[in-house]
């Protein structure tokens, strides 16, 4: 996932900046395409409530 996708949507972009540099990291390495902001929302949440990183 390339960062370039996520400041094209405004919500998705806002919220994405938003989150700990480690939530940040781990989602442009492990996620494919995530198109909108739920989507983006319930992998940030999955991250940090996993403890893996």
């Amino acid at each position: 996932m390339d960062y370039m996708q996520y400041s094209q949507d405004f919500q998705i972009n806002e919220y994405f900046n938003l989150l700990p540099p480690y939530v940040r990291q781990a989602i442009l390495d492990a996620y494919g395409e995530i198109s909108t902001l739920g989507e983006l929302k319930e992998c940030a949440d999955h991250i940090m409530n996993s403890r893996l990183y």
